[in-house]
């Protein structure tokens, strides 16, 4: 069955995964159960591959439209109705600690800012 059947359609293997599908929608289009879907996977290197491969492009083009939305979010957009949300301060604070956290995140800044404040001490002596 794999090779008649599967191996000549991982692309649309991989296209499914990577657009949400899931694998008991995969099953179901090869006639199998999910269980022999899962059988295939563990005899088979390429399918396994293809379907984390697959999974791994929708997961990174999930995180890049939450990403895409927090920034927007941060600072500020227009409505599709034509309104203006502003810019939301949690959101921009949220962006630059986990972007810049050399710069943005608190245990750093006091940190850095303690360290600062002793060279100048020091420099005093």
């Amino acid at each position: 069955m794999y090779k008649k059947i599967i191996q000549p359609q991982l692309d649309m293997v991989f296209s499914h995964v990577s657009s949400g599908g899931s694998l008991e929608e995969l099953a179901a289009r090869f006639g199998i159960t999910l269980a022999g879907l899962e059988q295939l996977v563990r005899r088979h290197a390429p399918l396994a591959r293809t379907i984390e491969n697959a999974a791994g492009c929708r997961r990174a083009r999930d995180d890049d439209a939450v990403e895409n939305a927090l920034f927007q979010r941060a600072v500020g957009f227009e409505q599709p109705d034509g309104k203006f949300s502003p810019p939301d301060v949690r959101a921009a604070m949220f962006w630059l600690k986990n972007r810049r956290p050399e710069l943005w995140d608190e245990k750093n800044r006091n940190n850095n800012s303690l360290n600062i404040e002793l060279s100048e001490l020091e420099e005093g002596l």
